[in-house]
């Protein structure tokens, strides 16, 4: 997949999604891991923080060309998802099969090739839920339905998450990803704009003093483009947010 970034630029995102991205899916494995046994509120805060990590880390791997990882993480946003509208609480089954997912997902992010993993995985997903994950109109003895988010009781607590339309998430996605991409371009242009300064001030003085001034000049302009980006955010690395 074609992601219009220099090499260097593109390894560099790859690393930042991979930091990000072992933290969401730890979270991720820990939501899953724990609807079941939730109250009916609980469960709704739950699926909507795992389908929140899991929607981020797909558009998050599109944006620096890891394909698998974004066909792998939209297809379990799809079963999280059709599990949640099934209008049922998950049965101990459903991390079972969906915390192994998140395992392969850590395995891509880190540069593993398991094709084969990932098309079985693609399989198993595109057939939940099931009677293990639940399905609408299906009775369970030990399970309550979880209600819509306008049937939830009332507790007198704060809500603990906001719903937004898939379509705008995705737009707002879409901005972040042109945001990372120029800071990121920013940064690696004041790492050349540092190197250049140094380049500078050392044929500088090599120079003979006759025309050592001369040079000064341009080593002067080149120190002053380095400060206004440090006085930007800019810093070694991809960007400072400090």
């Amino acid at each position: 997949m074609s992601t219009g970034l220099e090499p260097e630029e593109l390894q560099a995102l790859r690393a930042v999604f991979a930091a990000e991205a072992a933290e969401n899916l730890d979270a991720l494995a820990q939501g899953l891991e724990t609807l079941p046994g939730q109250d009916a509120a609980e469960v709704v805060d739950g699926f909507a923080t795992c389908l929140r990590l899991t929607h981020n880390i797909k558009g998050a791997a599109g944006m620096v060309g890891l394909e698998q990882v974004e066909r792998l993480a939209h297809a379990l946003e799809g079963a999280i998802s059709r599990t949640r509208d099934g209008g049922r609480a998950p049965g101990d089954e459903f991390p079972r099969r969906l915390v192994p997912v998140v395992t392969l997902l850590q395995r891509l992010v880190h540069g593993e090739e398991l094709e084969a993993a990932v098309v079985a995985a693609l399989a198993m997903l595109a057939g939940l839920p099931d009677d293990g994950a639940g399905r609408r109109g299906e009775e369970s003895p030990d399970r309550t339905p979880a209600p819509a988010a306008a049937e939830r009781p009332a507790t007198g607590a704060p809500e603990t998450f906001v719903r937004v339309d898939v379509s705008r998430l995705d737009r707002l996605m879409a901005r972040g990803e042109e945001l990372l991409i120029a800071r990121s371009r920013q940064g690696a242009r004041h790492e050349r704009l540092v190197r250049l300064a140094a380049d500078c001030g050392q044929a500088c003085a090599r120079l003979p003093p006759e025309l050592r001034s001369g040079f000064a000049d341009v080593l002067r302009d080149v120190e002053l483009l380095v400060r206004r980006d440090q006085r930007n955010g800019c810093s070694s690395g991809i960007w400072s947010t400090t």
